[in-house]
């Protein structure tokens, strides 16, 4: 009787390995995180909030996010997407508008939505930001 070939066990399971690691990082991992998510109604030239709050009026011009990136490498995405989610208009989990922007060092980061012609609907909204495609923070505010 023969006996099985230790090296090639030894080499189709060290196969085995290098496959199942391959398939297991196909998500991407970073150490960026944010921290100090805070709406606003005005931001400094640094981005940091100056007139906090989570509650807006329909007239309101521009409504801020002020954010602080934390422990970010270098070349990190930061995807914002604001999505209105109900009331008074006929449309629920609505995305509004994204944007990605790709950032160098930890810093504050401002992010901003103009009010449509029409003035803000009433209802819940809330920003969802990404860190390299997954999602890290979602701040909620309403319009009232």
């Amino acid at each position: 009787m023969k006996q099985p070939c230790y090296k090639v066990l030894l080499l189709l399971l060290m196969i085995s390995i290098v496959v199942i690691s391959l398939v297991s990082c196909q998500a991407s991992f970073t150490t960026a995180h944010l921290v100090d998510a805070t709406m606003a109604t005005v931001l400094d030239e640094e981005m940091r909030p100056l007139d906090n709050t989570n509650v807006f009026t329909p007239d309101t011009p521009v409504i801020y996010c002020s954010v602080k990136l934390k422990n970010s490498p270098f070349e990190t995405q930061i995807v914002s997407e604001w999505i209105y989610i109900s009331g008074e208009a006929e449309v629920t989990d609505f995305v509004i508008d994204n944007y990605s922007i790709t950032v160098e060092s930890d810093q504050y980061i401002g992010f901003s939505l103009s009010a449509p012609d029409d003035g803000w609907p009433r209802g819940d909204y809330k920003l969802v930001l990404y860190i390299d495609g997954r999602e890290n923070l979602s701040v909620p505010f309403s319009v009232q």
